[in-house]
C-alpha cells in the first residue's frame, strides 16, 4: 500500500508429491499457520508447480503476498527452438492471465537458480542459459499480461555472494565455508562431502564438519534480501509414526534413512549439526527435539540479523515453510501439518515490533528493537543478567520510543558488565506485553548450567478446548506440547521456562487431555 516493508517468509513448496489430492482446506491450514508466525510472504519456488487458484485466494483472504516464479528451476534449458519457445510463452500467457488479478501477487520471477549454478560450474561463462526464455520470452509476457508488476530473470540475482542483492545462503546448512579452511587436511574434506556415508561425530573430520555448518555464519550475511536458506530437521514422531512402523522408530533405521534425500554430504548431518547445539544424539526423540532446537535456534539466529538490518536488508525467506513428505527436511511445517519448534520461533523473530541481541568480537552486548509498524511504539523494556538458578544479577530498564519502519540500537553494555558465562542468560521483556520476550545465551545450550529441569504439566478442558498449565524447578528449554491430531495448535509453543515459573497455553482447535503430551529440554 505504497510503504516499504520487510519481507518476512518462506519459500513454498507443493505440499503433496500428489499435488492432484492438495484440496482448498490443506492449502488455508498451512497459510494460515504461515499467517499466525506473521509471515507477509511466501515464495513460490521455480521448481514446483503453479499452484490451484485456492492457494491464491487464501493468500489474498491473509494478507499474504506471493514471489511468483515460472516453473524452471536449477537445470540450464535450452532456447534455440521456435517451437519451444512458443510453447514456453503460450503457458506463461495462461498462467499470467490466471493469476494476475489476485492482489496477494508481488513479483514475478523467470527461475530458480539457474543462472546462479551456472556461474558456480561454468568458468568463464559469457551467456546466461536460457537467456532468450529469461530475458525476452517471459519479460514480454509479464509485460504485455500483466504491466503492473516487477519482474525478475532468476533467483539469486546478481551471483550468489554474500553481500550481493537476492541470495540463497546454503554455506550454513551444507557446510561450504568448511572448504576454504586451510587447515583441513584434502583427505578429511572429501569426507565431510562424501555422499551417502555417515560421519563418526567424534571423529576430527565429524567434528570439522559440524563446526562448519554453525548457525553463526549467517551473522556475516550482507545480502539485501536472503530469499533462500534453511536447516533440516525431523518430523514430529506422530508424523513419522503414522508411516513407519514401530520397531522401525530408531535412530539409524532403513525406514527413517530411506527418506533422507539431502544428497550434498554425509546421512548424518541433522545429528552431527545437533551435536555442537544440543547435544548427542542417543535415540530418536533425542533426534527429534534436538534437531528442532537446533533448527529453531539458527534460524532466529539468521532472521534476527536480517531484520536488524533493515533498510539494507529487506527481507528473509526461510526455506521452507512446508513439506511434500514424511521426512527429515529444512521445513517449518512437517507433511502432516504439524509446526516444528521453528514455526513457534518465527512468530516471535517475525513480530510485527520484536527486540533482539547482538554481540561484537569484544563481548559487548547490544539490544535492538525493530518496528515494522506504521506508528511510533513507546514501551518499557527490562533487560535482565539473570543466573538459571534463578537469581538476577542485575536489570535495568530501558525506556523506547520506536519510530515506524526502523531498527535501532536502544541499549548497550561493555564485556565486563555481561558476565558472559555459563550458568546465565541475558533476558529482555516489555512492560506492554506487546514485544514478546527474548533472551540470550552465552554457550551453544548443551553447555548451560543450569541443572536437570523437573516440568509438572496439568491439564484443564472447557468445551473441547485444553488448557495446559506447566511449571518447572529448574530453567527448561523447549518446553512444547504435542496432540495426536495434527490440525490441533497452540497459543503458544516451544518456549523457555525459567526455574519457579508458570505458564498456561491453550489449544486452538478442539482436542482432549488423553490427546496431548509435553516435552521439554
Amino acid at each position: 500500500n505504497g510503504r516499504p516493508i520487510f519481507a518476512k517468509g518462506a519459500n513454498w513448496v507443493p505440499c503433496d508429491v500428489a499435488v492432484g489430492t492438495v484440496n482448498a482446506s490443506r492449502y488455508a491450514a498451512l497459510l494460515e499457520a504461515a499467517r499466525e508466525a506473521n509471515m507477509n510472504m511466501v515464495r513460490v519456488w521455480g521448481g514446483g508447480v503453479y499452484e490451484h487458484d485456492a492457494f491464491y485466494e487464501s493468500c489474498d483472504e491473509l494478507g499474504l503476498l506471493v514471489w511468483q516464479e515460472f516453473m524452471f528451476a536449477c537445470v540450464a534449458p535450452h532456447d534455440d527452438d521456435a517451437e519451444w519457445l512458443d510453447d514456453i510463452r503460450a503457458e506463461a500467457t495462461d498462467q499470467v492471465r490466471r493469476l494476475r488479478s489476485h492482489a496477494c501477487l508481488a513479483l514475478w520471477c523467470g527461475n530458480n537458480e539457474i543462472e546462479a549454478l551456472a556461474m558456480m560450474n561454468g568458468a568463464g561463462l559469457t551467456r546466461s542459459p536460457g537467456a532468450r526464455i529469461f530475458n525476452e520470452v517471459l519479460p514480454e509476457v509479464v509485460a504485455a499480461e500483466d504491466g503492473v508488476l516487477g519482474y525478475v530473470p532468476t533467483s539469486p540475482m546478481l551471483g550468489n555472494g554474500s553481500d550481493q542483492a537476492d541470495r540463497h545462503n546454503w554455506d550454513v546448512w551444507h557446510g561450504i565455508a568448511a572448504a576454504a579452511n586451510r587447515d583441513i587436511s584434502f583427505d578429511a574434506m572429501a569426507k565431510m562431502f562424501a555422499v551417502g556415508v555417515d560421519l563418526d561425530v567424534d571423529s576430527p573430520e565429524g567434528q570439522a564438519k559440524a563446526r562448519s555448518m554453525s548457525a553463526d555464519q549467517y551473522l556475516a550475511d550482507a545480502s539485501r534480501f536472503p530469499s533462500e536458506f534453511g536447516l533440516r530437521s525431523m518430523p514430529a514422531r506422530p508424523t513419522l509414526a503414522h508411516w513407519i512402523d514401530e520397531e522401525h522408530l530408531v535412530v539409524g533405521d532403513p525406514q527413517i534413512t530411506a527418506r533422507n534425500r539431502d544428497r550434498l554430504g554425509p546421512t548424518n548431518k541433522i545429528e552431527l549439526a545437533a551435536s555442537t547445539v544440543a547435544g548427542r544424539v542417543a535415540s530418536l526423540d533425542d533426534l527429534i527435539d534436538f534437531s528442532q532446537l537446533t533448527q529453531a535456534e539458527g534460524l532466529k539466529l539468521g532472521c534476527e540479523h536480517f531484520r536488524r538490518r533493515w533498510p539494507s536488508c529487506a527481507g528473509a525467506l526461510i526455506w521452507q515453510l512446508d513439506d511434500c513428505w514424511p521426512a527429515p527436511t529444512w521445513s517449518l511445517i512437517d507433511h502432516a501439518g504439524r509446526g516444528k519448534g521453528a514455526l513457534a520461533y518465527a512468530k516471535r523473530f517475525y513480530a510485527p515490533v520484536a527486540t533482539s541481541f547482538a554481540r561484537d568480537n569484544q563481548g559487548a552486548v547490544s539490544l535492538w528493537v525493530v518496528n515494522d509498524t506504521a506508528e511510533t511504539v513507546d514501551d518499557v523494556l527490562t533487560v535482565r543478567l539473570s543466573r538459571l538458578a534463578g537469581a538476577d544479577a542485575w536489570s535495568e530498564e530501558v525506556a523506547i520510543a520506536a519510530p515506524p519502519a526502523s531498527s535501532t540500537c536502544v541499549a548497550s553494555w561493555v564485556a565486563v558488565d555481561v558476565e558472559a558465562g555459563a550458568d546465565c542468560a541475558l533476558l529482555v521483556a516489555s512492560a506492554s506485553g506487546r514485544i514478546p520476550n527474548n533472551r540470550l545465551f552465552f554457550v551453544p545450550p548443551k553447555d548451560l548450567q543450569r541443572g536437570e529441569p523437573k516440568v509438572n504439566a496439568t491439564f484443564a478442558e472447557t468445551d473441547g478446548r485444553v488448557a495446559v498449565t506447566v511449571e518447572t524447578d529448574a530453567y527448561a528449554l523447549f518446553v512444547h506440547v504435542i496432540a495426536d491430531d495434527p490440525a490441533v495448535r497452540f497459543d503458544d509453543n516451544y518456549f523457555d521456562l525459567e526455574a519457579g515459573a508458570t505458564r498456561t497455553v491453550t489449544s486452538l482447535g478442539k482436542t482432549s487431555i488423553d490427546e496431548l503430551s509435553v516435552r521439554w529440554l
